[in-house]
């Protein structure tokens, strides 16, 4: 499968981790943004892509992030870990970077993704 889903349980509620594996992940039809459609319950505070185990990621895989993003950043927040040297240079070049909130490891990303689920309960 291209994109592995686990969904974790934290303190302020659930987050579903979408991790593409592989080097032709955004290609496949079942890729991130159907996946989290089709993973998504109400009880889902939280997206974060792990991106440990992706190989490559080009123009169409920035699209399907980005699609991501439009269709859920206005119900839950979305945080991105794991890049890898080649990976995050993809991002910082198409200033990607500065649209999402990226965290060098998977704890921080989960620590990030609770404190904005708390700020988000507090509104």
């Amino acid at each position: 499968m291209p994109v592995e889903t686990e969904v974790l349980e934290l303190e302020q509620g659930k987050v579903l981790c979408l991790t593409p594996v592989g080097v032709d992940t955004f290609r496949e039809d079942m890729s991130l943004p159907k996946v989290a459609e089709k993973s998504m319950t109400p009880e889902i505070h939280g997206i974060m892509v792990d991106f440990g185990r992706l190989e490559l990621i080009d123009s169409i895989g920035l699209g399907k992030i980005t699609g991501l993003a439009i269709k859920f950043r206005k119900k839950v927040p979305i945080v991105l870990v794991n890049m890898d040297a080649i990976v995050a240079n993809v991002f910082r070049v198409s200033n990607m970077h500065k649209v999402f909130d990226v965290c060098p490891t998977r704890q921080e990303g989960l620590d990030h993704l609770q404190q904005a689920m708390k700020k988000a309960k507090e509104v």
